[in-house]
């Protein structure tokens, strides 16, 4: 079962959901700007094509209104 854990970072004012596989963590993802910019995006190359990216993204789009979100191709 995947659980997902919302923490708030300071000084840098972001928030950050992680994601966990039997206690381990294997996921994260970083919005700072109320959540129109994502910082950081991270999944254990080991829990690759298992869904937890598509979850904690969608959670972030599902838990905030943004105007316009940034996007960096790289």
């Amino acid at each position: 079962t995947i659980k997902l854990l919302l923490a708030i970072v300071r000084p840098l004012t972001a928030e950050v959901l992680r994601a966990y596989l039997d206690d381990a963590l294997v996921g994260v993802i970083a919005t700072r700007n109320n959540g129109n910019h994502i910082a950081l995006f991270f999944v254990d190359g080991r829990h690759h094509r298992k869904g937890i990216g598509r979850k904690l993204f969608e959670q972030v789009v599902d838990g905030i209104r943004f105007t316009q979100m940034t996007y960096i191709k790289g």
